[in-house]
């Protein structure tokens, strides 16, 4: 069963959310929200850690969009932890397992 998170930021600020500890899937992101130099950067992390392996790197998000992730496991799989870093002005939904 599908789970989600809803993330928001505002800048100057920068936003750490630790959404998941342990081994998941991240299945979409749904981009409600994105202005101001938006930056995304999804890491595999337990610790909101910033120099472990990064899942997606520097996505930049569009208003109104929804991103998917499919494949043989339906979803990009992280064994630590799903720890998204947001930078700029984004509302967004992380849709995971």
């Amino acid at each position: 069963m599908s789970l989600y998170a809803q993330l928001n930021n505002i800048a100057p600020d920068d936003g750490s959310n630790q959404v998941k500890v342990g081994f998941g899937k991240i299945k979409g992101l749904f981009i409600s929200n994105a202005d101001t130099f938006p930056k995304i950067t999804i890491y595999d992390s337990a610790k909101a850690d910033t120099n472990d392996p990064e899942i997606i790197h520097q996505f930049v998000p569009t208003s109104a969009t929804v991103r998917l992730f499919s494949g043989d496991i339906g979803g990009i799989a992280f064994s630590k932890g799903l720890y998204v870093f947001i930078q700029g002005n984004v509302s967004m939904t992380v849709i995971y397992e």
